[in-house]
């Protein structure tokens, strides 16, 4: 079970150590979607230690992302972000 330290959870690594997992692009979208959502469901989306081929995931991230911006942007919820 993770316990927070640096190598436990690529979340962790990415969210709290800030250190790149996947590659710059990916731990970016990973980080923008953490803005919307638990965690704890963001840990549920994927088999973070054997995600999709690289240009899969971030796909399926983009996808994730534009699709709680829009629903933000629906509900008028503000972000840190420009839509």
């Amino acid at each position: 079970m993770p316990n927070g330290k640096h190598g436990d959870h690529p979340l962790t690594d990415i969210l709290i150590h800030k250190v790149s997992v996947f590659s710059p692009t990916i731990d970016n979208l990973i980080t923008e979607i953490a803005e919307f959502i638990p965690v704890y469901k963001l840990r549920e989306m994927f088999n973070w230690f054997s995600p999709p081929s690289l240009p899969e995931f971030e796909h399926q991230l983009r996808d994730i992302l534009d699709k709680l911006k829009e629903e933000a942007k629906k509900n008028g919820w503000e972000t840190n972000k420009n839509p």
